[in-house]
């Protein structure tokens, strides 16, 4: 069986800059098409596997230098332990690709492996709980600068490559719950948990020069500095979905994004999203 999946999503963060300052923090809307082609393999009576060619592309209204195509393969294993409806299911999937910028010095290879098990406990009520590790690599080795800051005596940290900056992992935990609201619409709730590095831009002061991985000049936020820290990702999420018809619907959500960085180094990010889904 043959696998095409079409979507666009436009969303809005009032945090984009991922700052823990709110003088630094920047709103964005961005627009994300997306595309999925791929086919599904019958390898056994309760076990699946799809192997799918995964491209998306984010497109900002303001800073555009956050412009990307990402493009990756990835292959899931699904089995049924059992039959009917309410019988639990196990997915395990691996995926690796390339994500591309405006400055190549942010191009990545990314790639992630997880688990997931799920389980209809009615014919309305669908749960579900997984582990996610993901991997970012720079493609390129930007050439080493100093990032000079005044009355700051720490340059042992600040002799680095700008693509070090986006050298990152972790894993995450997460739950979910779907609720069938009525034939054609579902309530999803979703929290989520990661630990591992991120990238934050903001004013470079003391506490963020200090204790940051990596750090560089900010390509996309003038006066601001990008940086690596080690942090704890708390996401929690409420979205709607409407089925338009047998393959399409719309979903409209919200996500509540509260990284809790090193060093006392926290933000948070709101997201509003509303996406159109096609399954041919």
């Amino acid at each position: 069986m043959w696998i095409a999946d079409f979507g666009v999503e436009a969303n809005y963060q009032d945090n984009i800059s991922r700052s823990p300052y709110s003088a630094d923090k920047k709103g964005d809307f961005t627009l994300t098409p997306s595309m999925v082609f791929g086919r599904y393999f019958g390898v056994g009576a309760h076990t699946g596997l799809t192997a799918t060619a995964n491209l998306k592309a984010d497109f900002l209204s303001k800073y555009d230098q956050l412009n990307n195509i990402e493009a990756t393969g990835a292959v899931t294993l699904i089995h049924r332990f059992g039959v009917g409806t309410e019988a639990p299911s196990l997915r395990a999937h691996v995926s690796y690709g390339q994500v591309v910028f405006k400055e190549s010095y942010r191009d990545s290879w990314i790639g992630e492996a997880g688990l997931e098990v799920s389980k209809w406990f009615t014919d309305r009520l669908e749960l579900s709980a997984g582990w996610l590790y993901d991997r970012r690599m720079p493609i390129h080795e930007a050439a080493v600068v100093h990032y000079y800051m005044e009355d700051i005596d720490v340059h042992y940290l600040l002799y680095h490559r700008p693509s070090n900056v986006y050298e990152l992992d972790g894993n995450t935990g997460r739950i979910n719950a779907i609720y069938l609201l009525t034939p054609d619409d579902a309530l999803s709730l979703g929290y989520s948990i990661r630990g591992g590095d991120v990238v934050s831009e903001a004013t470079p002061g003391k506490s963020v020069v200090k204790w940051s991985k990596a750090i560089t000049e900010s390509d996309v936020f003038d006066g601001l500095a990008a940086y690596r820290i080690g942090a704890t990702t708390h996401t929690a999420t409420v979205s709607v979905s409407h089925a338009v018809a047998d393959r399409s619907s719309i979903n409209l959500g919200y996500d509540y994004q509260n990284i809790k960085g090193d060093w006392g180094l926290n933000y948070i990010n709101n997201v509003i999203r509303l996406a159109f889904l096609y399954s041919w």
